[in-house]
C-alpha cells in the first residue's frame, strides 16, 4: 500500500486489528466450552492450549486498541465531528 496517503493507510490498520480482535474474540468463545462426551484428554488438551493462546492474543489487541483510543483522545480537537464519530465506532467495538 505505498500509493496509500499515510493518513488512510492507519486507520485501515486500525479497522483490521479492530476486526482482528472481533474474530479471535469469537474464536475464544467458541474454545471455552465444556469437554464434549466424545473429546479425547489430548482434544481437550489442544483445545484449551488455543483458548489460551487466543486469550493472550486478544488481551494484546485490547491493548493496542485501547493505547490507539488514548492517542486518538488526545488529539480529538483536530479530529472533528467526523473524528469524533469515528472514535465512538472504535469504542463500541471494545465495548463488544
Amino acid at each position: 500500500m505505498p500509493d496509500q496517503d499515510p493518513e488512510a493507510h492507519t486507520h485501515a490498520l486500525i479497522d483490521r486489528i479492530a476486526a482482528n480482535l472481533s474474530e479471535v474474540h469469537e474464536l475464544g468463545q467458541q474454545l471455552q466450552r465444556p469437554p464434549q462426551p466424545n473429546e479425547s484428554a489430548s482434544a481437550e488438551v489442544h483445545r484449551l492450549l488455543y483458548f489460551a493462546l487466543a486469550g493472550a492474543i486478544e488481551a494484546g489487541l485490547l491493548r493496542t486498541m485501547e493505547d490507539v483510543l488514548s492517542v486518538l483522545h488526545h488529539a480529538i480537537q483536530p479530529l472533528g465531528p467526523m473524528g469524533a464519530q469515528w472514535l465512538e465506532r472504535q469504542a463500541q467495538v471494545l465495548r463488544r
